[in-house]
């Protein structure tokens, strides 16, 4: 296929084929012996929010992370139907040294397929300037506020995340507000994307 006519399918790495912030609230919970649910909970001191998290890039946990249930499925069957699968992360690589490799080293070690990895701090800003005129057919997002940038441009779903949010954001009028007004659509599963 020429690179033009070749599909395109664009994947958070958190949230979507990894599991964070699950990994990282368990992290914190068993550093400070708490019991936290929610990364909004995990926020309310900020202070050490910071400093764990600094201590949870710094010291690789970032290559052992879960993966999300039928991630690496999803991956494949792209895969097996020519998509070209673009990773996007906001994974400080540049602070953190390790966070490349450990990255790399955690794809590789799951099987998760992919082609290329955008890792830019504003990655919905870089893939609408840079993939608008290609064909991406969708992008997959666990983050309102990126899910809501790139709506406009490409059609989105949004993961459920509610170790992400606080669990009552997607119960009732938030999530319908969100399909209504951004054409967004709000999933459980990658399974419920046909593709």
């Amino acid at each position: 296929q020429e690179d033009k006519e070749r599909k395109i399918a664009i994947l958070d790495i958190d949230g979507v084929l990894a599991d964070y912030p699950g990994d990282f609230i368990d992290y914190f919970n068993y550093t400070l012996k708490s019991s936290h649910s929610t990364l909004d909970e995990v926020k309310k001191d900020r202070e050490t929010y910071e400093r764990i998290k600094s201590s949870y890039r710094a010291y690789g946990r970032k290559k052992d992370m879960g993966v999300k249930q039928g991630a690496i499925e999803f991956t494949h069957k792209l895969s097996d139907l020519g998509y070209t699968i673009i990773l996007l992360t906001a994974r400080p690589y540049e602070k953190y040294l390790r966070i490349y490799q450990d990255t790399l080293q955690w794809l590789r070690k799951n099987d998760i397929k992919h082609d290329a990895i955008i890792w830019d701090r504003e990655k919905a800003k870089y893939i609408i300037k840079n993939l608008k005129n290609n064909n991406v057919v969708f992008c997959v997002e666990d983050e309102i506020p990126n899910a809501l940038e790139l709506s406009p441009v490409f059609p989105t779903y949004l993961v459920r995340n509610r170790k992400l949010y606080n669990p009552a954001y997607f119960d009732g009028s938030n999530e319908e507000r969100i399909m209504c007004d951004s054409g967004i659509m709000v999933i459980d599963s990658l399974k419920e994307i046909e593709i």
